[in-house]
């Protein structure tokens, strides 16, 4: 992901859960506000999910995926710290966390 600093970039916040249930209609809010956001850039910020399984990551991980394949930069910001925890335990927070949201070992999150 490149860094969005010196863009101005869209913002993205989902809510509630990022899960089997509501995985479609997520991946639908998702793929508009990338079409919107071209060039621009793109911030997903996921402070309100409360939730996050299987499909979400991999919502999140095809989410990263397309933005790349169309060129938009991309970054997630404002992790809550379940969904932190979810991404550690599963070995993605070096590819999606950004660098301030990840705890030092053994920190509380």
């Amino acid at each position: 992901m490149r860094a969005l600093s010196d863009l101005t970039a869209a913002t993205v916040r989902p809510s509630g859960e990022l899960t089997i249930a509501y995985a479609a209609e997520r991946r639908s809010e998702l793929l508009a506000a990338l079409e919107d956001a071209a060039a621009d850039g793109l911030v997903l910020d996921l402070r309100d999910v409360e939730e996050l399984d299987t499909a979400g990551l991999q919502l999140l991980l095809a989410f990263r995926h397309e933005a790349a394949a169309r060129a938009v930069p991309f970054a997630v910001a404002g992790v809550s710290d379940r969904v932190a925890a979810v991404l550690r335990i599963v070995g993605l927070d070096d590819d999606l966390l950004p660098a301030a949201a990840v705890p030092a070992v053994g920190g509380e999150g």
